[in-house]
């Protein structure tokens, strides 16, 4: 009788059986929470109502997802102020949400347009700078 033979049969046995039992059939994706652009941009024109002028940054692969950073400018008489801020998730496992964390500040500190995709607040529309 050839033993190894055995041995090799019982191990991909084992392991298909080990393969079959943790793997997941269930192939319907959980819904992901995302913060959509619009959604971002219209806390930011709400939360900074009095300034002059606002642009914000979004890096250009932004989705929206947890962890993600922005950037805004915000334009206060001869005063320029850019704001970073970071999408966080809140645990909750029936119901995932974002929320906006502010990271940093930097003073008279202008980030390159054409680095972003950069949207400017004008007469409470925001518009895309190009």
């Amino acid at each position: 009788m050839n033993y190894r033979r055995i041995i090799y049969i019982a191990l991909i046995m084992f392991i298909l059986i080990w393969l079959w039992q943790n793997m997941s059939w269930d192939h319907s994706q959980e819904e992901m929470a995302i913060m959509p652009k619009d959604r971002v941009m219209e806390q930011m024109a709400a939360h900074y109502e009095e300034q002059d002028r606002l642009i914000i940054y979004f890096p250009r692969d932004y989705r929206g997802m947890a962890e993600e950073v922005f950037y805004l400018t915000v334009y206060q008489g001869s005063e320029i102020y850019t704001d970073k801020y970071r999408i966080e998730s809140l645990e909750k496992e029936s119901n995932p949400q974002l929320e906006l964390s502010w990271e940093d500040s930097w003073k008279n500190i202008q980030l390159p347009v054409n680095k972003f995709e950069a949207y400017s607040l004008e007469k409470g529309e925001w518009k895309l700078n190009q």
